[in-house]
């Protein structure tokens, strides 16, 4: 699986997922939306998903960016 990281400032990482418009692509952006939200992780204040891109909120002060992507790569095994 293709994908990238856009850190957003000190409290938002973007996962881009894939280019175009695609169903599958999409699809991938709701389920990482999904293992992302139901993983209850400390610290992510809000999950903004777009067709091929989903970001991630989160407070600095008690997660970093590395431990979200991080949990990316975990929803993905």
């Amino acid at each position: 699986m293709d994908y990238s990281f856009l850190q957003c400032g000190e409290g938002a990482l973007t996962v881009h997922l894939g280019d175009g418009i695609d169903p599958a692509i999409n699809r991938r952006v709701t389920a990482l939306q999904g293992a992302i939200g139901s993983a209850g992780l400390r610290g992510i204040t809000d999950l903004i998903p777009a067709y091929a891109d989903l970001t991630v909120c989160y407070d600095c002060t008690v997660i970093s960016a590395k431990a979200v992507s991080y949990t990316h790569l975990r929803a993905h095994e």
